[in-house]
């Protein structure tokens, strides 16, 4: 019972956090000094990706980090690779479950972009991004592992579309118009219930040194691991 309590609070967390997140962003963003700077719309673009990355990972380690939710004790790392390359993901999420019986250990891979919000006469608001990679970058992902998302940062909060779906339609856009998409609580929530996750490729500690060789293993720029243990302490496990 405690697991599906979890998994509910766990969604409404994650939400909070990262529900302002582009907006946000963006307006740090003109505020600061770069913004003066003239430059191609795909270089600021690509500026506000990384910056709404590394806030995303922020506010989820603070929201979660520490803390106890229904008997479960939460903790979380970080890893962020500074290289100036071309990484094969944006994001790797690992969660570590230890729930008394035997632990899980699980992973995802992602790909992030920042999606423009649309009207539609039949189903109203809806957001889509377009990039002439995004068929390639769903194609290297998904050579790693079927577990393999894109992460739309919108006005509204985060969206995540499968990379096997995108890849199916064939087009350089992203959209939760012809998407099936979950808001990014929902999707952790079901990575948390062992919905989503592949454990062939979460074998790793969570030391400093080992997220670093991971992140070089799977080509991805950062890294969100979160680790969740039944907190023996709690009253609600006595």
């Amino acid at each position: 019972m405690y697991q599906k309590a979890v998994a509910q609070d766990l969604q409404e967390q994650i939400n909070k956090a990262v529900n302002n997140i582009a907006m946000d962003t963006i307006n740090e963003y003109l505020k600061s000094k770069d913004a003066s700077i003239e430059g191609r719309e795909e270089a600021i673009t690509e500026v506000l990706r990384s910056k709404m990355n590394e806030s995303l990972m922020s506010r989820i380690s603070k929201a979660l980090k520490g803390k106890s939710i229904n008997g479960i004790h939460f903790n979380v790392y970080t890893y962020k690779d500074d290289a100036e390359k071309e990484f094969g993901a944006d994001l790797a999420g690992f969660l570590e479950l230890d729930l008394g019986a035997e632990k899980i250990k699980k992973a995802f891979i992602a790909q992030s972009k920042i999606c423009q919000p649309h009207a539609d006469k039949e189903i109203g608001k809806y957001y889509s991004g377009d990039n002439p990679d995004i068929q390639k970058q769903a194609s290297n992902m998904l050579k790693i592992t079927s577990d393999s998302f894109f992460f739309l940062y919108t006005e509204d909060g985060v969206f995540v579309v499968s990379a096997q779906h995108v890849k199916a339609r064939g087009v350089n856009t992203v959209t939760t118009k012809e998407l099936h998409y979950k808001n990014l609580g929902s999707f952790y929530s079901e990575f948390f219930q062992c919905f989503i996750g592949d454990h062939k490729i979460a074998d790793f500690y969570d030391d400093k040194k080992s997220l670093s060789d991971y992140a070089s293993t799977l080509n991805v720029k950062n890294i969100l691991y979160i680790q969740a243990k039944l907190d023996k302490n709690s009253s609600e496990n006595k």
